[in-house]
């Protein structure tokens, strides 16, 4: 694929795709392996509950990973893939901010809190790109 080929649609269409593919993986490392992919974010000894909640979130992250390569062919269904990612990436962006704080207020993952809020910015792009002419 030459680069003057690829318009916004296509450019929607591949990121919609990569995050569906990287929530695969993430998910799915992160159910098998909760203890140490937490500790790779930070947490030094997770706790229970913690290790219970991330294995959920990675379990809902398997699901939206393979639905969104099931739709590789379907625009309409990878938008509202990708405006499903706004509000679960924003979502946890903002779990990050305000549930992962430190004892001063200062967040304790910041990069968790700016890469949801990025992931939910740039899934909205793609929607909107994905919706047009539809």
């Amino acid at each position: 694929m030459r680069t003057d080929d690829v318009t916004p649609r296509t450019l929607a269409r591949l990121l919609v795709l990569g995050l569906g593919a990287a929530r695969l993986v993430e998910g799915v490392g992160a159910t098998v392996a909760t203890r140490p992919f937490l500790r790779l974010l930070g947490a030094d000894e997770p706790e229970p509950g913690a290790v219970a909640g991330f294995r959920m979130k990675s379990g809902r992250d398997v699901a939206l990973g393979l639905l969104t390569l099931a739709a590789a062919r379907d625009d309409r269904r990878l938008a509202e893939l990708a405006a499903t990612a706004v509000v679960v990436d924003g979502v946890d962006g903002l779990a990050m901010a305000l549930d992962g704080r430190a004892t001063f207020g200062t967040p304790t993952y910041p990069a968790g809190a700016v890469l949801g809020v990025v992931v939910a910015g740039a899934a909205a792009w793609a929607a909107r790109e994905l919706r047009a002419d539809l």
